[in-house]
């Protein structure tokens, strides 16, 4: 009986270890990532020269963005918001850099675009965006824009939670008197993760850019550009991890003729979204460890007795 009873108390104290030890390879209980970067964006007429204020009869630049971010951890909601707006309407251009939306625990994530290192000491969601730089020459310092737009959130392994967030920036020009093509020049570099450590409900990260001209004279659509690789999305459903990262890649697009006498609106747009849900708290190692012990000591208890 002693020598059965050792061996039951032997797998139950197996199994609590193995236990101890897949938990401790967890990092979040379920995360989103989704960060799109455009840098060194240029514009260039036909004899490839970059376009200045100068090349346009009328010209009017509104840049804006947004960000939002809201949880539900431990059944309260929280939420925060930042709206950019038209920042400047005026030929000089504005930039936005809205404050970081962020809720959670020590939120502090202010223009810092770097995926948060796992395991994180709280939940939280965030959303961010920045654009620096002037697109035409003539119009503020530099001569290339550079664009973040970014959202993240988790949930501690040890916590149930839902958060969702999404955040955009945005650049439009109204114009006249360009009788020329436009070749759009850019660097970018997308990435997304999707992440849970259960197989309940879900995490999704997605991101998208686009370019695009709208002929106001005719009420058509002149020019479109949106390329497959910054225009990704990934989904969760069960224990594990999706990404995607596209590496540095650089980008040349040309429109087609533009009439001087026509006005056109250019709109450059970027959009990252996060959504993740996990509604099963995962024991700590420690807990897990205790409880193995735990098992132990009753079983040397009763073989005592025995």
């Amino acid at each position: 009986m002693m020598k059965n009873f050792n061996k039951k108390a032997l797998a139950l104290a197996t199994v609590a270890m193995l236990a101890t030890g897949l938990s401790s390879q967890a990092h979040a209980g379920a995360k989103t990532y989704s960060h799109l970067l455009i840098d060194n964006f240029q514009i260039f007429n036909g004899n490839d020269v970059q376009y200045d204020a100068g090349d346009f009869d009328d010209l009017q630049i509104g840049n804006f963005s947004t960000t939002f971010a809201a949880t539900n951890n431990h059944g309260f909601a929280s939420n925060d918001s930042q709206v950019g707006g038209n920042l400047d309407t005026t030929a000089g251009g504005g930039n936005p850099d809205d404050n970081a939306s962020c809720v959670g625990l020590g939120c502090s994530y202010e223009d810092s675009y770097m995926m948060q290192v796992a395991p994180a000491n709280n939940s939280f969601m965030r959303g961010d965006t920045e654009l620096l730089g002037a697109l035409i020459t003539g119009l503020g310092p530099g001569s290339s824009v550079t664009a973040n737009a970014l959202t993240e959130g988790q949930t501690e392994v040890t916590d149930a939670g839902s958060g969702n967030a999404d955040v955009g920036t945005g650049t439009q020009f109204s114009f006249t008197g360009i009788n020329d093509t436009i070749r759009f020049e850019f660097d970018a570099q997308a990435m997304l993760l999707a992440l849970l450590h259960q197989d309940d409900v879900g995490a999704f990260a997605a991101l998208g850019f686009s370019i695009n001209i709208f002929d106001n004279t005719n009420g058509v659509d002149f020019f479109s550009f949106a390329p497959g690789e910054l225009n990704e999305a990934r989904t969760q459903l069960d224990e594990g991890s999706t990404s995607y990262d596209s590496g540095l890649l650089h980008f040349s697009t040309t429109t087609g003729q533009l009439l001087a006498a026509n006005v056109y609106t250019l709109s450059i747009n970027q959009t990252t979204r996060g959504r993740f849900n996990a509604i099963k708290p995962i024991p700590e190692p420690a807990t897990l460890a205790i409880f193995g012990l735990a098992l132990m000591g009753l079983a040397s208890t009763r073989r005592s007795k025995t």
